[in-house]
C-alpha cells in the first residue's frame, strides 16, 4: 500500500495520516523498498527457531492449565514422540511462556485433619444464626482468627 501509493506521487506526510502510521515508518519502508526492491524483512543474526508454530501450539494445548504436575521434560518427550523434533527444556519453557502459561508453585494450604474439620464445622453451626450487625463488628484476619472490636459474639 505505501508503495503503490509512493509510485503515484502521494505526499508521505499523506500516507502516514492515510494509513495512521508515523512519517518515520512510511520513509523506512518506502527506502527499504527503493534499496531492495520490496518491502519484506532482511535476515536477523540469532538462532533460527526450533519449533513450529504447529508445534508451539501443540504444547501450549496439551499442557492444560490447571495440570501442575506437567514438567518441561514431560512435555519435550511428548512432543518427540508425536512430531520427532529434538528440543531442549529451556526451549519448552520459553515456548510455554510465550503462550501465557508459566510456572507457579502450588499455594501452601495448612494441613486439616478429622478433628480440624469438625470443630470447624461445629462452630460454624454454632454461629451460623448470627445477624450481619453482629459479624459487622468482627474482624477476620488472613489466618482465619477472629477477633471481635467490643467482644460482643452473643446469639441473638
Amino acid at each position: 500500500m505505501i508503495v503503490s501509493l509512493g509510485q503515484s506521487s502521494v505526499v508521505r506526510l499523506t500516507i502516514a495520516e492515510t494509513l495512521g502510521i508515523s512519517q518515520s515508518d512510511v520513509s523506512r519502508i518506502w527506502r527499504r523498498y527503493i534499496e531492495t526492491g520490496n518491502v519484506n524483512g532482511r535476515p536477523r543474526s540469532g538462532c533460527p527457531r526450533v519449533t513450529t508454530p504447529a508445534q508451539d501450539r501443540y504444547m501450549r494445548i496439551n499442557t492444560p492449565r490447571n495440570n501442575n504436575s506437567s514438567t518441561a521434560s514431560e512435555i519435550r518427550y511428548r512432543l518427540r514422540a508425536a512430531s520427532g523434533v529434538q528440543l531442549s527444556d529451556q526451549t519448552v519453557r520459553n515456548r510455554l511462556r510465550e503462550g501465557g502459561l508459566r510456572a507457579r508453585r502450588p499455594m501452601r494450604r495448612p494441613y486439616r485433619n478429622r478433628q480440624h474439620r469438625q470443630n470447624r464445622l461445629q462452630w460454624a453451626r454454632d454461629h451460623q444464626k448470627r445477624t450481619a450487625g453482629v459479624w459487622s463488628h468482627v474482624l477476620f484476619g488472613r489466618r482465619i482468627h477472629l477477633a471481635s472490636i467490643n467482644d460482643t459474639m452473643t446469639a441473638p
